[in-house]
């Protein structure tokens, strides 16, 4: 038998808004900086310009035992996942690496594949492949946990030196009543699942530095993990710093098998110009 996973994360509607100054854990200071924060990443995406870079994803399945899945689906905005797998069960594990241009413009993405495993594609779709594919990490993961739609209650964990950088984290639940949609078929089920996670914040420009996403999986449903890490950082396109993500890992487990994507950004530049980028450092901070 194989097994056979379409998975897409795309925001599933939400009711009234929620607002951090629920959460009276906070002092009066911080509830303010958190709101500054929330309004910095709400203009995150208003403020990106057109631009091209590079994304490589690598991606590992890990057979772990037990029966095939059925179809499955999972509801918010981002990232969007499309996952049919063909792995056999009992099967050894299995990986690839593909290579795409990213064009972001008029705030959407678009992919070109550029080589699968080394060889040039022609033709290639984005969403054609098998395994796990994700996009959509440019912006719409901070209007996710941002958005005073969201319901989100935030809680205020440190400020503390991360990655070489001083910086805020906080901690964030968004309740089941506002969370994604889980589908899963075969057996046909489906639920309303809340996430929780951490951002990490720069002290000086206020700017998200990272953001982790944890979704709440009942233990008797068929997708038992769901994870994404995006990680931030500033680059200069044509001239300007923007920050901008330059990794992103996602973990999704069943009772068969593990995915993991763990996806780089590079070689960024303005779309249309002839405009060069580096990064701060050569090395991505550990």
């Amino acid at each position: 038998m194989r097994l056979y996973i379409f998975l897409a994360i795309l925001l599933f509607a939400r009711a009234a808004a929620g607002n951090v100054a629920d959460n009276p854990e906070m002092t009066a200071d911080q509830l303010r900086l958190v709101e500054a924060i929330r309004a910095s990443a709400l203009q995150y995406t208003q403020k990106l310009p057109d631009f091209i870079c590079t994304q490589t994803t690598h991606r590992q399945v890990s057979y772990i035992g037990g029966y095939d899945s059925g179809l499955a689906s999972v509801s918010s905005s981002s990232p969007n996942f499309n996952v049919p797998g063909t792995f056999n069960r009992g099967s050894a594990d299995a990986s690839d690496v593909f290579e795409e241009k990213l064009t972001y413009f008029n705030k959407r993405e678009h992919y070109e594949v550029l080589t699968v495993n080394g060889v040039k594609a022609t033709g290639k779709d984005h969403r054609s492949f098998q395994g796990a594919i994700s996009t959509g990490e440019f912006g719409s993961a901070l209007s996710d946990v941002f958005d005073p739609q969201s319901g989100a209650v935030f809680s205020w964990n440190k400020t503390g030196d991360i990655h070489g950088t001083r910086a805020f984290v906080l901690d964030f639940r968004v309740p089941q009543t506002y969370g994604m949609l889980v589908i899963h078929s075969d057996p046909d089920r489906q639920i309303i699942a809340g996430y929780e996670g951490q951002v990490v914040v720069s002290t000086a420009t206020l700017e998200v530095l990272q953001i982790k996403r944890r979704v709440q999986l009942p233990p008797d449903f068929p997708i038992h993990m769901i994870e994404t890490d995006i990680q931030y950082r500033p680059v200069e396109i044509a001239g300007k710093q923007y920050t901008v993500p330059f990794h992103c890992e996602v973990r999704l487990k069943d009772k068969s098998n593990l995915y993991v994507n763990r996806i780089d950004f590079r070689n960024y530049h303005k779309f249309a110009a002839d405009a060069t980028i580096h990064y701060d450092s050569d090395t991505p901070p550990q």
